[in-house]
């Protein structure tokens, strides 16, 4: 599963685990990474249904949380870098001038959401100057 078609290493691999699932070592790391009292799957207990609590889930809520938070920090960031960039590159723009121009031209890209279009570096410095010029 994890190797490509005609590897040599698969006989390797495969009598290696094979090794470690006869000596129980398999076993052993799967009770200690899991939670036992949320896998039920002795012969005895096969069927039965465990309550998954918000307190079980709380940490990959946590988690998701503070991935949305990083991702819209650097969404901040590199919006910012965007807007420094433009500053230097095009002479007599202001910082709040270049917010502008970056704003609009975002809300424009997403209003034209049925026209898909990949524009280059060059066509997007070519339509913030001319909505520079603009305001």
């Amino acid at each position: 599963f994890g190797l490509p078609k005609g590897s040599p290493y698969k006989p390797l691999i495969d009598f290696h685990l094979l090794r470690l699932r006869e000596n129980g070592v398999i076993d052993n790391l799967w009770k200690e990474w899991s939670n036992e009292t949320n896998f039920n799957c002795t012969k005895k207990g096969a069927g039965t249904q465990v309550k998954l609590e918000l307190k079980a889930l709380s940490r990959l809520f946590i988690l998701l949380c503070v991935g949305v938070g990083l991702s819209f920090i650097a969404l901040l960031v590199e919006f910012v870098y965007a807007i420094i960039r433009d500053t230097k590159e095009i002479k007599g723009l202001t910082m709040m001038k270049a917010l502008r121009c970056r704003a609009k031209f975002i809300f424009a890209d997403l209003s034209n959401r049925t026209k898909v279009s990949q524009k280059t570096e060059e066509d997007s410095k070519e339509d913030i100057e001319h909505i520079s010029k603009k305001i």
